[in-house]
């Protein structure tokens, strides 16, 4: 683990290949090539040997790919195939309709309308997908989904003059 303050070493792509042709062709150990060429860990050594054998670049990658994407960080969603990813799409689709035909001040769709929406939707489409999309928690759908009727009328006064239960004001 890195400790505060710490400074990491960058090597060039010279060292890097220099470092593998040792292993590969001089049939020296790891560290015997780490200690030859003055690089602080062995283990070093051997994840380039790796990265050659796997036919992938020794370049340093960091920062690279958030400057070079146009969605910057990691993608939520992982998909195995195109039409998985078309399906995603349409669920998307599907859920921006049923909200826009809801939302209320400027665009601003209530928890509860998303979570309804999630429960029109969701024999069409997976749930962990739905939940994604309307930027909710999946344990909180489903504490919504266990409830028979959210916003059952009573005697208890909410904010703003609107009445619900008193098993929504307090789960």
């Amino acid at each position: 683990m890195a400790k505060k303050g710490q400074s990491f070493v960058k090597y060039s792509e010279e060292t890097k290949q220099r470092a593998v042709d040792l292993y590969e062709k001089g049939g020296r150990s790891y560290q015997a090539v780490a200690d030859a060429l003055g690089i602080r860990s062995s283990s070093q050594v051997k994840s380039w040997v790796k990265k050659c054998r796997n036919h992938e670049t020794l370049q340093d990658q960091r920062g690279k790919q958030a400057a070079s994407h146009p969605f910057i960080g990691r993608p939520r969603t992982r998909f195995s195939s195109v039409e998985e990813e078309r399906d995603y799409l349409k669920a998307q689709v599907a859920f921006l309709k049923k909200a826009q035909s809801q939302s209320i001040r400027g665009g601003i769709i209530p928890k509860i309308n998303r979570f309804d929406i999630i429960s029109s939707l969701k024999d069409m489409y997976p749930i962990t997908w739905l939940v994604a999309i309307a930027q909710v928690s999946r344990a909180g759908y489903y504490r919504f989904s266990e409830r028979e009727s959210p916003l059952r009328c009573d005697s208890t006064p909410f904010r703003g003059g609107m009445r619900v239960s008193s098993e929504w004001l307090h789960p």
